[in-house]
């Protein structure tokens, strides 16, 4: 039994050292991984209605990919638009095979032109890339003279000394989850206004179907409240736009009825933790391995 034992352990340090790297064992080595690698995916602009009007607050949103290794710093996006750049933080590194994103609310130019949107990753180049010219992409985007008679414009009215909500921002995680899987999905909630906000509801969207509600405590002016859900993703690899909207019941009397809402498009990846695909590989070839391992 000792030796058996042994064997076991002198194999599990052989798998550790040889397929994990030194560091498995508490010995810093350093990584031979390729460096990461951000590109822009994708850019959104997401209107009111079925179509762009002139002159509306949009919502800009830009879908990042890392197809390299894993980064070990946070960076910022830019996004360039009518002769200005918005630079947006990025909180945490991003690991390789991951998305995340990007996004502002603008108003768009009161006419029919197109106007190019350039997004760029990496903009103060924190990272050292495996590639450092493939990190911005530009897109144009024009208003339309047709609109959706089904969804009217509301007004917006300022009425100061009130609440104001709006989605601050959400956390996701795991970053990555394939089709059907779960995530957590945090939402934060901030009052900008005024005001007191009293207790509202928050709705989590799928592709503009009602995912579901959450009662969203009381929350004080100039203060913030964070909530999760677990999401259960369609099952395929389509972008679905994932949304959130607070005082989503409207209730609520606040400054601008026009900004308690974000959506982001997101896909399902087949991407997996790379060390457990090194030890599946690795027991694929060594089946008897495995097999004695299985032992007890």
């Amino acid at each position: 039994m000792k030796r058996k034992v042994m064997a076991i352990g002198i194999i599990f340090t052989f798998v550790l050292t040889t397929f994990f790297g030194a560091s498995a064992l508490g010995m810093k080595l350093e990584s031979t991984d390729d460096g990461p690698d951000y590109i822009v995916d994708s850019i959104w602009v997401l209107a009111y209605g079925e179509y762009l009007e002139p002159g509306e607050e949009v919502h800009i949103s830009v879908h990042i990919y890392n197809q390299g290794g894993d980064a070990d710093k946070d960076s910022t996006t830019a996004i360039y638009f009518d002769d200005k750049i918005y630079k947006v933080p990025m909180e945490g590194a991003l690991p390789g095979g991951i998305y995340t994103g990007a996004s502002i609310y603008v108003n768009w130019p009161d006419d029919y032109k197109e106007h190019p949107i350039t997004a760029k990753v990496d903009f103060n180049n924190d990272l050292t890339e495996s590639n450092e010219n493939n990190n911005d992409k530009t897109e144009s985007f024009k208003a339309s003279k047709a609109r959706s008679r089904t969804l009217p414009i509301p007004e917006t009215v300022l009425i100061n000394g009130n609440p104001d909500l709006k989605i601050n921002h959400w956390i996701i995680c795991p970053k990555t989850w394939r089709p059907g899987g779960n995530f957590k999905l945090t939402v934060y909630v901030e009052n900008t206004g005024d005001e007191d906000a009293p207790r509202s509801v928050t709705a989590i969207k799928i592709d503009d179907k009602i995912y579901t509600e959450h009662n969203t405590d009381p929350i004080k002016a100039g203060e913030e409240y964070s909530f999760t859900h677990t999401i259960t993703w369609p099952n395929d690899y389509e972008y679905h736009w994932l949304k959130t909207i607070c005082d989503y019941s409207g209730k609520i009397t606040e400054e601008n009825e026009n900004n308690n809402d974000m959506s982001i498009p997101y896909k399902a990846s087949n991407a997996r933790n790379r060390n457990l695909i090194i030890l599946e590989d690795f027991f694929a070839r060594f089946p008897l391995l495995q097999q004695l391992l299985k032992l007890k």
